[in-house]
């Protein structure tokens, strides 16, 4: 036993400095939310695909597939009824579209809001959400990996967007996406446990945004374990 959990500390140690010695892979925070031993070796071989290629891409997709961490979740996971649904960003970039695409083929109606968005926008976009029985809202923090292979560094959350992205949570049903450090999120006195389903995804990548919009869609059981202790969120869940 002590050997198998000896061996088990290895691999993650060696998946942890891969990932922060290479930028194009997720860094240490989004591995350690893995639990596929099988998975975790794949990642700290020597010999992993090389970018672009179909191999690397199925990678990143299944590394994104089983890290993604629910937090928060009730009967309404996965998202079943459609109309009279909508889909909000924060900070919508061009990972985004992962999620607002699938979701839009569905008939829930899209509203994006990029880095820079006047306040007022977010102001009147509350008036307009009163129509709806359900909201998907998706907050954007940084440390991007784009699609081009261009990385937007990380940010802290905006105070007023980020005040405005918890108050959304106060709607039953609605269900909440964080695509970022959720240690950033001890910033904030106000929490997300307004939220019916909050996921956490580790970066903001294209990967964790099809991934979001498969644990929302039920196409995939959500399987990441937050692996850190912050204010607002204990380790865990996603069972």
């Amino acid at each position: 036993m002590k050997k198998r959990v000896l061996t088990a500390l290895a691999v993650m140690i060696a998946c942890i400095a891969t990932a922060q010695e290479n930028t194009d892979y997720p860094g240490a925070l989004q591995i350690s939310a893995l639990r596929d031993k099988a998975l975790l070796q794949r990642i700290a071989s020597s010999e992993k695909p090389s970018v672009g290629t179909a191999e690397y891409e199925a990678l990143m997709q299944e590394i994104s597939d089983k890290s993604l961490t629910v937090v928060r979740r009730d009967h309404n996971l996965p998202l079943k009824k459609f109309e009279k649904s909508a889909f909000l960003a924060f900070n919508a970039d061009e990972n985004t579209k992962y999620i607002a695409d699938r979701l839009a083929e569905k008939g829930v109606d899209v509203f994006l809001f990029p880095e820079g968005t006047p306040n007022e926008e977010f102001y009147n976009i509350r008036y307009k959400l009163n129509d709806y029985n359900k909201i998907v809202v998706c907050y954007h923090a940084g440390n991007s990996l784009c699609a081009d292979g261009t990385r937007r560094a990380k940010t802290k959350p905006d105070k007023l967007q980020f005040k405005m992205y918890a108050s959304l949570g106060v709607r039953h049903g609605n269900i909440g996406v964080y695509l970022g450090d959720p240690t950033d999120l001890d910033a904030f006195d106000r929490d997300l446990k307004d939220f019916d389903v909050l996921i956490v995804g580790y970066e903001d990548t294209q990967y964790n945004c099809k991934a979001a919009a498969k644990i929302i869609l039920g196409e995939i059981k959500p399987e990441g374990v937050l692996p850190v202790e912050t204010k607002h969120f204990k380790k865990g869940t996603s069972r």
